[in-house]
């Protein structure tokens, strides 16, 4: 059968893998799988690329370069659209370090990397994936990537006639094992790489060369073609990034979309496939894919308070009415008359391109995000970089002293410091997540004005309890055995006698929250028995982790302060007025499991305590962020150095 009979049925699986993409990105419906529309487009592309290759190379018509001007002259145009729309959107929106990082992959955008650049951070589902405008063209890269790569091997093949059906099957079990083996080596890698993704393609590919024979099998059957759809749609319904073997679903869900592709036509889900509306919105994908999340980011920047519930309606409306305009004027009318253009103004299209996005990008990152947008976010800075800890406190700084113990032995933690006075046993422990970090520096000067030392270790993203790691798919931010690490740590330190517990504690008891809505991932923790999906099970966990703790603290007798959090803020400190007060039933309320729980377990173990911020910062019925001229953060919830300073009596007196 020719391809022209499939173009309604696929133009309608488009509409549905986009549909899925948007409403997944926009949240407001349970549609947790609905991610898996990027994995479907990987598979239709595989199929519509190699039959038409294969179409015009039996024609006589097909070139390289006449392939590459047409993907140029369908893509760029509206890309770069996007791209100018993005950099104004992101100049007035994005605080500094966001627009710095947006300008590093806005300069990949040209060579179609982008997907190596967000393999390299946080990952597809962090938190910060709302201050990324450009997140979205990581499919693109892989796709332009595909490209670039499947016409040369096509060309190959035909000349040293090769069975293209072999070479495809081989590719797809290379692929399928590079994906098996990256996702145990690094989840966010594997899910952005290029290799882990050409068995999609290559699915598309294979369904594109079945024979006549088999083909014919597939064409036209109901069951066959029911069984496919609900397959997808359980898919969308079902499928979490954190489930246990989500790659099976992403699996079914492929073959499905090929099983659709083949047997469809004729069909009565074929004609829902062919129905005026999915259709349409097939024929606008990659234009609404392109425009989406730019204005995703938009909404999610802007201070206006919209409610949740005009959230989704706003964003699919606002969608369909830039995507459309777009699509009408700028892609649909090239690409209908890309014989025009010849295959030299293609590609002295897309230098022109290259040359402008890797300037504008090398621009803004250069000039570290542009911050003099932003006078308050540069008079915070300046403050902050003048403060001197040390200083003010009028102790002499003695560098930190590396603790001689080897990573990954017993004792080796990633990240472990001597502080305090030099050439003395050290006495404490310090250990926690990147709050530890900020309070390090005032540990350091007491400890000095004491006399005393200790060890200082960082575990970023993870607190300092036993057993416990994060439900972030993307990555375990917890060390691996770290109850044998410290405790090869302390064999090693014999006269450790207090160890002190610093963590963000509300971020893990209640999870990462905007506006009190739960983020994606949420930074909850899981242990070996409950993998936490809400703030619930998460404190749970995190009361059974801090049992063991503190029991494994008291079996080598050691006390145990827990350093209670800073209130955290609404924004970060460059965005608010100057001056700005957290309300103190707020801030009680932020650590209410914390004081509650470490309560608790204080009166059955008297060498636990709490210590509290509050006591220096809300003694005025509410909780500074600014005492007369200092600012007492860095961001919405780590204390500057000189928020440190002005809490050091607090840690004086732990001493």
């Amino acid at each position: 059968m020719k391809q022209q009979q499939y173009s309604f049925e696929i133009q309608g699986l488009r509409g549905i893998s986009i549909l899925a993409v948007m409403l997944f990105h926009f949240g407001g419906v349970p549609l947790p799988g609905g991610y898996a529309g990027v994995d479907m487009f990987f598979v239709i592309s595989g199929y519509v690329i190699t039959q038409l290759i294969v179409r015009e190379h039996r024609a006589g018509r097909f070139t390289l370069a006449g392939f590459y001007k047409n993907r140029v002259i369908r893509l760029l145009p509206n890309l770069f659209a996007m791209i100018v729309a993005t950099i104004v959107i992101g100049y007035f929106l994005l605080l500094p370090y966001d627009f710095s990082q947006f300008g590093k992959s806005l300069q990949f955008t040209a060579v179609y990397l982008t997907n190596l650049v967000f393999a390299r951070q946080q990952g597809y589902f962090d938190l910060s994936r709302e201050v990324k405008p450009l997140l979205h063209t990581w499919s693109l890269s892989i796709e332009e990537q595909f490209y670039l790569f499947f016409p040369l091997l096509l060309v190959m093949l035909w000349r040293f006639r090769y069975r293209r059906w072999m070479v495809f099957g081989m590719l797809f079990v290379f692929s399928v094992a590079w994906k098996v083996w990256v996702i145990q080596q690094d989840h966010i890698s594997s899910f952005f790489s290029f290799p882990g993704r050409i068995w999609e393609f290559m699915i598309g590919a294979m369904a594109a060369q079945v024979s006549d024979d088999i083909r014919q099998r597939f064409a036209r059957n109901e069951w066959f073609s029911v069984v496919a759809i609900l397959s997808i749609l359980l898919t969308f319904l079902f499928l979490d990034e954190r489930i246990p073997y989500a790659g099976v679903w992403v699996a079914v869900s492929c073959f499905a979309t090929a099983a659709l592709i083949l047997s469809s036509h004729g069909t009565r889900v074929g004609a829902v496939l062919s129905g005026k509306q999915l259709v349409f919105a097939g024929a606008l994908s990659y234009s609404l894919y392109l425009w989406h999340w730019p204005l995703l980011v938009l909404l999610r920047n802007l201070q206006w308070e919209i409610p949740q519930l005009l959230q989704l309606p706003l964003l699919i409306v606002g969608t369909f009415a830039v995507a459309y305009p777009a699509w009408r004027f700028i892609e649909a009318p090239l690409h209908r008359n890309k014989d025009r253009y010849s295959a030299r103004q293609a590609g002295l299209a897309t230098l022109a391109f290259a040359v402008f996005v890797i300037a504008a990008g090398g621009y803004i990152y250069g000039k570290g995000g542009m911050e003099e947008r932003f006078p308050t976010w540069v008079k915070v800075r300046q403050n902050l970089q003048d403060f001197d800890l040390y200083k003010a406190a009028g102790v002499d700084k003695n560098p930190w002293r590396a603790c001689g113990l080897p990573t990954g032995t017993s004792g080796g933690l990633s990240s472990c410091a001597v502080i305090g006075e030099v050439g003395v046993e050290a006495k404490f422990l310090l250990i926690g997540d990147s709050h530890a970090f900020a309070w390090a520096p005032v540990f350091d000067v007491v400890a000095s004005k004491h006399h005393q030392a200790g060890i200082y270790s960082s575990l970023p993203g993870c607190p300092p309890i036993l057993g416990v790691h994060s439900i972030d798919v993307n990555r375990d931010m917890c060390e691996a055995d770290l109850e044998r690490k410290l405790g090869g740590l302390l064999d090693n330190f014999g006269d450790i006698r207090k160890v002190y517990l610093v963590a963000h504690w509300n971020m893990y008891a209640e999870g990462n929250r905007i506006k009190g809505v739960l983020q994606r991932p949420s930074m909850l923790l899981s242990d070996s028995r409950d993998e936490s999906l809400d703030a619930q099970q998460s404190q749970h966990v995190m009361a059974r982790a801090f049992g063991r703790t503190v029991e494994f603290f008291e079996r080598r007798g050691i006390a145990v302060v827990v350093m209670l959090d800073v209130p955290t803020l609404p924004l970060v400190i460059q965005q608010l007025a100057d001056g700005y007060e957290v309300p103190l039933d707020e801030y009680r309320a932020q650590g209410r499991f914390m004081t509650e729980m470490v309560g608790r377990l204080a009166a059955e173990n008297p060498n636990l305590s709490l210590a509290t911020p509050g006591e220096i910062l809300c003694q005025s019925g509410s909780c500074a962020t600014k005492f007369g001229n200092d600012y007492l953060y860095s961001d919405n919830n780590h204390i500057s150095a000189a928020g440190a300073f002005h809490l050091l009596p607090l840690v004086d007196r732990l001493f």
